[in-house]
């Protein structure tokens, strides 16, 4: 039996916010629907994206491998989160909030055209270029493209894979209010100020903040 960690959710004595209220009903609903085996492997991490995701921090979560079940059962999740405004969707190892997605997708269209979208193309189908396991380079940046990763670092990433110019790589943490990380990728060096980057630290604290967080 894998107990669920306690720093996320509210604690008694602690002020009720709304927004804080719901974003943790829905990130411990998903926790219990997780397989032993992912929340003791993912622990806090894990948390944080969940808590990121259900308050429209991150459009995308990866959850385990392909071939080992993450999720207990999906379609209660779907359910779930459907009840409660957020029109998510399974694929593969992603949980994915298709709103979120859809707009990034028409926010930087043409990096997303970069990447295979077309006009008129389903959510599916494009989901369907990327193939997290497969070792190259375009696969992976469509997966950084999915979890939210800022343009800066994704480029940034491919640019030191498909010809290394021995450029520090540095790793990025962004972390939740109460441990773990929201957001965990690297850049290089020169972009680590990049203006989407900063956005996105901004932005991550913003939410946080007005749901009642105060990091500890």
């Amino acid at each position: 039996m894998i107990t669920e960690p306690t720093g996320v959710f509210r604690q008694d004595f602690e002020p009720i916010n709304p927004i804080r209220t719901q974003a943790e009903k829905i990130t411990k609903f998903i926790w219990e629907n997780l397989s032993d085996e992912e929340r003791k492997v993912g622990g806090r991490d894990v948390q944080a994206q969940l808590l990121g995701f259900a308050l429209n921090i991150k459009p995308a979560i990866f959850l385990g491998k392909i071939d080992e079940p993450t999720i207990v059962s999906a379609e209660p999740i779907i359910d779930f989160l459907s009840t409660n405004g957020i029109d998510a969707m399974i694929y593969g190892p992603f949980l994915i909030n298709r709103k979120l997605l859809l707009d990034r997708i028409k926010n930087e269209l043409d990096f997303a055209k970069e990447l295979g979208w077309e006009e008129g193309m389903s959510l599916e189908d494009f989901l369907a270029k990327t193939s997290p396991y497969e070792r190259n380079v375009l696969g992976e940046i469509r997966t950084g493209f999915i979890l939210g990763f800022p343009q800066s670092a994704i480029r940034a990433f491919g640019e030191n894979r498909i010809s290394p110019k021995h450029e520090l790589i540095i790793p990025i943490d962004i972390e939740g209010p109460t441990g773990g990380r929201v957001y965990f990728f690297s850049t290089a060096k020169s972009a680590e100020h990049a203006p989407d980057l900063e956005d996105l630290k901004k932005r991550v604290g913003v939410v946080f903040d007005h749901a009642g967080y105060v990091k500890k």
